[in-house]
């Protein structure tokens, strides 16, 4: 007999009532194809079953958007036009809606950075392009609705250059394909999808049209399981960077071993002892050995920096240096503190040139300290405010272990650089405490 061959799934299939194994095979290789989370296509399947929606019929569609409260990526659930209207219809009260009114045609050069993929896959490059477009300045679309028996009008202008949505995120003039496909057809959903919010603000929501390559601080379904690399991997997170490694992949094996260097890059800043910093170094060879080749080296340097700076001020970091005179009551306060040498690179985040501080952060000072705040998004970069001025209205040690608890909780979805920038910001005013107290 013959037995069909099973096709490999392109997510792992979670455990959902109703949804087989070739239901899940429609859902991820057709209706949602670029979905990179199965959690993402579980929460679109539940949307839909409580709107009582075809999930068949693409009514929702997963966005991938970056997140400023969280300092991410994540993908989220938004309705598409189609949803849009099915729910203003079932109300009873939609009472149709006129052509749609167009702005005079413009056009312009865009420049910007799009993803360019080197292969059959998902690895990709970013690369800098341009394109003419020509699109509507605007686009208003009429929509009825029957109020207590009179047919009432909402219409909601939209303006191209508003709406449109970019290729490579704010920092990016360029729009994305189907923008640069349609640039009339997509104007026409989202003002459609303005005009129906407006006549029916508690039925309706924002569209994926309007929110596709936006940025949120909150809003849709945000999915809390990380987003995975672009890159595919198999394994544990060991064998998915000793793979990278292996394959000789620059970008995506720094890509993918960020997180472990910030942590580990925060350790080290952190480290109070010389005895405590090369046990540290002993436990942690393996996790060292795993980062790229460069940044290993940038590591082992600000372990040894650190440790000279140990041997050197033993006698001086916390208590009297033997040369100095015991009868000079100055003697005490003579400060020695280890610098703060443990910093990711500047173009691991960007060009600094392109770093946007809020006018209250560099009011606070925290720049002198740690510089790379500055990349944070503004969401974040008000955070690391509030835990720098929380840390200033302490005075103690005892009270500094709770506000650091504080900026770890305040912090926990922020982002490996805001935890990286917090840990220097803790350190700098315990160094302070520490010195005021002598």
């Amino acid at each position: 007999m013959n037995v069909p061959a099973t096709i490999p799934h392109r997510l792992p299939m979670p455990k959902i009532e109703g949804v087989d194994d070739r239901t899940w095979q429609v859902l991820t290789q057709v209706i949602f194809p670029n979905a990179k989370t199965s959690q993402a296509i579980v929460m679109a399947v539940d949307y839909c079953r409580v709107r009582h929606l075809d999930i068949m019929k693409r009514p929702v569609h997963i966005v991938p958007m970056w997140n400023s409260t969280l300092g991410r990526e994540v993908e989220t659930i938004w309705p598409g036009i189609s949803e849009i209207q099915t729910t203003a219809a079932r109300t009873k009260a939609w009472a149709g809606m006129d052509p749609p009114q167009w702005g005079e045609d413009q056009t312009e050069l865009f420049k910007g950075r799009k993803k360019v993929f080197l292969e059959k896959g998902s690895r990709f490059q970013w690369q800098e392009d341009t394109k003419e477009v020509t699109f509507p300045e605007s686009c208003a679309v009429t929509v009825y609705r029957m109020i207590e028996g009179q047919r009432c009008a909402f219409t909601e202008p939209v303006c191209w250059l508003e709406a449109y949505s970019r290729s490579g995120g704010r920092d990016s003039e360029l729009p994305t394909d189907m923008w640069l496909k349609r640039p009339r057809g997509q104007l026409h959903k989202v003002a459609k999808a303005a005009s129906l919010r407006a006549a029916f603000p508690e039925e309706t929501d924002y569209s994926a049209e309007e929110m596709a390559g936006k940025e949120i601080e909150a809003g849709g379904v945000v999915i809390d399981a990380e987003l995975p690399p672009e890159e595919v991997w198999e394994g544990n997170e060991a064998d998915k960077l000793a793979n990278a490694v292996k394959a000789g992949n620059e970008t995506m094996r720094k890509s993918q071993a960020r997180p472990l260097y910030t942590e580990l890059a925060a350790e080290v800043e952190n480290s109070l002892s010389e005895e405590k910093l090369k046990i540290w170094m002993l436990d942690n060879r393996q996790r060292i050995g795993l980062l790229p080749p460069d940044w290993q080296q940038h590591l082992r340097l600000a372990c040894k920096q650190k440790l000279l700076w140990f041997e050197e001020h033993a006698n001086k970091a916390g208590k009297l240096n033997p040369q100095n005179d015991l009868s000079d009551p100055q003697a005490t306060k003579v400060v020695y503190r280890a610098p703060n040498i443990v910093r990711i690179d500047n173009e691991d985040f960007g060009d600094p040139k392109t770093w946007k501080a809020i006018p209250e952060l560099e009011e606070s000072g925290i720049l002198d300290v740690a510089p790379q705040a500055a990349a944070l998004s503004p969401a974040i970069q008000k955070e690391i405010i509030a835990v720098n001025e929380d840390l200033w209205s302490i005075g103690n040690l005892k009270d500094l272990t709770e506000v650091q608890a504080q900026a770890e909780h305040r912090l926990k979805r922020c982002g490996n650089l805001a935890k990286l920038v917090a840990g220097v910001l803790i350190e700098d005013r315990k160094q302070q405490i520490i010195e005021s107290e002598r």
